[in-house]
């Protein structure tokens, strides 16, 4: 079984957004070391392993638009979550209350379209309209104005 590993934050008070589009690769050590202290609760972190998180997220547009500080409070109280291969991790109109990068793995981003059917009738086909790897972000739409999930 391949699983996808993402670090999520919560953000509601995020008013920026974007979605890095040059993901560099990471070395496993610091994967382990990532997912190490992303299990830990956030006041027992080192300092060590917040540099790690934030060196892994730096890159990620929408970390790059915030201020040092809150990029490295937001570096402490991330989160990793797990996901098996081709499972859902959210719908499109669900609430939104996470901000994901993909530590491991892919992430395919798909919306509902309308589309002819047989008699020119209209229905509702999945389209993918993004495919993340390691290093990308999503969800960040959904952060901004409580707006719901829009993929």
């Amino acid at each position: 079984d391949r699983h996808r590993h993402v670090t999520s934050t919560c953000r509601r008070q995020c008013d920026h957004g974007g979605m890095s589009v040059q993901p560099q690769a990471v070395p496993w050590y610091t994967l382990s070391v990532i997912r190490e202290a992303t299990v830990l609760p956030p006041e027992q972190r080192s300092s060590e392993q917040i540099d790690i998180i934030l060196s892994f997220v730096q890159d990620v547009a929408f970390f790059a638009e915030l201020p040092q500080p809150q990029r490295r409070h937001l570096c402490q109280v991330i989160s990793l979550e797990t996901f098996p291969s081709k499972s859902k991790i959210f719908n499109m109109g669900d609430h939104g209350d996470k901000y994901y990068i993909i530590l491991t793995g892919a992430v395919s981003v798909q919306t509902l379209v309308p589309t002819l059917g047989k008699d020119d009738e209209e229905t509702m086909e999945m389209d993918t309209v993004a495919h993340l790897k390691e290093g990308h972000g999503f969800g960040e739409l959904a952060l901004q104005d409580s707006k719901l999930r829009q993929a």
